[in-house]
């Protein structure tokens, strides 16, 4: 399977094909109604959550980061320690997390779903969890890459 990743702004951007799915320790307010999955007006599918790579730390001191306007994310300790924990992750668990939520979703919609991790940041935020899960899923040869708003990703795991 091909995964996407990207920011919470790009849905508008979304296909009904694309599943996005939250990775964030908290969703924007708007992303689920009455804490469900619902269907935009585009006929994209908000509301699915990836929590096995979300945050799961809570420290006080992590919060908030002095490093995060500078861009020195190597300093950051939210971003170390969400590296840490995705090492200790079985990304055989991951994938069929993903897998398992595609597939149901594409049971109701007829759509083979491309899943598309997401996190707040955009990529020119260089404090953000996004480096870190690239680089875990292609650390174990997934294919992953960056959301382009400007590509059609009608048909994309099909190939």
């Amino acid at each position: 399977m091909k995964y996407l990743l990207s920011y919470f702004a790009q849905i508008r951007h979304f296909s009904p094909n694309l599943l996005p799915l939250s990775t964030a320790m908290w969703d924007p307010k708007w992303y689920r109604r009455n804490g469900k999955p619902y269907i935009d007006s585009r006929g994209v599918i908000n509301g699915f959550r990836c929590d096995i790579l979300s945050p799961s730390f809570t420290e006080p001191d992590l919060f908030p980061c002095p490093y995060h306007k500078v861009g020195l994310n190597s300093e950051c300790k939210f971003i170390t320690q969400y590296i840490n924990g995705l090492n200790d992750i079985d990304i055989d668990k991951v994938t069929e997390n993903i897998d398992t939520i595609c597939n149901k979703v594409s049971e109701i919609t007829n759509f083979i779903m491309t899943p598309v991790l997401l996190v707040y940041e955009t990529p020119s935020n260089p404090c953000s969890e996004r480096l870190p899960i690239m680089n875990y899923f292609k650390s174990h040869n997934l294919d992953i890459s960056e959301f382009d708003p400007n590509k059609s990703y009608i048909d994309y795991n099909y190939n």
